[in-house]
Parts: C-alpha cells; structure tokens; sequence
C-alpha cells in the first residue's frame, strides 16, 4: 500500500526520462537563462523577470525551440511551458537570481549545450534582439543563441584539447 499521490497530480509512467530530461532542459534551462539575464540588469528574483514583459516570451520561447529536442513519451511542452509561467510568476517561491546562476560552467554545460547540439542541424536558434528580447534593457549585450552556443561551443573544445593535452604530458612523466 502508498498513499493515493496520483489524486494530487503525481504521475506514474513505465519511463522517467524523458520527463527528467523536460525538467532539465526546459525548467531548468529556462531558469538559468533568466537568472543570468535579470542579473545582468540587476534584477533579485524569478518573479521580477516574469513581471517584466519580456519574462514570459523568454520562456515561452525557450520552450518552443528546446521542444524538438525532447524524447517522445513526455509530458506536452505547451501545457509544460504554461505550468512554468506560471510557477516563475509566484513571488511566494523567492527564487533568488544568484542563487540559480551560481555554478553556471556546470549548470549551462548540462541545461543548453546537448540540446544546442541537437538543434545544430537545423536553423540557427532565434536571435534574442528577434521578437523575444526586442524589450531587454539596452545596456544588456545582445548576442545570438547561435553565436553564443558557438562561443562556448569552441571554448569546451579548447578546453578539451588542453585537457588530453595534459593527459599526454604526464603519461608522458610517469612511467607505466
């Protein structure tokens, strides 16, 4: 016996991963890109982003152009960015800019870059001056996804060279 969870809205599915993978890129991914954007501009929280008219396009968006990168068998995006709206809107949440940005090498790393990836073969992500950031402050620097996934893109590369680069070198020292 459990307690009846499914009364409250809990679901149970043969397959998880496809919903943790929503989770990750689609509530996640979206809540480092307005943390790192309403730091930029000196925002505090979630919900001050959301109440700025560009806070639920952002998202919105995000959503419709991570979608196709999700397995089958998930939970529906449309309905899926609804419920994020309208969660990033509640003030009671307090969910702190600084804190959601912290760690951002690690977070990005996992939140955009696969689905970036995916997404290579098709068109460029939408530019942030097109439509979804039209509104973003001006002193913010406007950057494409695309060029900004390309940016860090070349730096992981460099990094990775570097890395084997070392792994090299001290194969190299330590006799086996």
């Amino acid at each position: 016996p459990r307690p009846p969870w499914e009364l409250d809205g809990a679901l149970f599915v043969p397959d998880v991963a496809p919903y943790q993978l929503t989770k990750l890129r689609l509530l996640n991914g979206s809540h480092s890109a307005l943390a790192h954007l309403g730091l930029a501009v000196g925002s505090t929280t979630i919900a001050d982003e959301m109440a700025a008219d560009w806070g639920e396009r952002l998202v919105r968006a995000l959503c419709a152009e991570i979608a196709p990168t999700l397995p089958a068998g998930g939970p529906d995006t449309g309905a899926y960015a609804d419920d994020l709206v309208a969660r990033f809107r509640n003030p009671a949440m307090r969910h702190l800019l600084r804190q959601i940005g912290s760690d951002a090498s690690l977070k990005i790393t996992e939140r955009w870059l696969p689905a970036l990836r995916e997404l290579r073969g098709q068109p460029p992500l939408r530019d942030l001056q097109r439509g979804v950031g039209a509104d973003l402050p001006q002193q913010m620097p406007h950057r494409g996804v695309a060029e900004a996934r390309d940016e860090v893109v070349g730096v992981r590369a460099r990094i990775g060279a570097a890395r084997r680069e070392r792994r090299g070198d001290l194969r190299a020292q330590c006799p086996h």
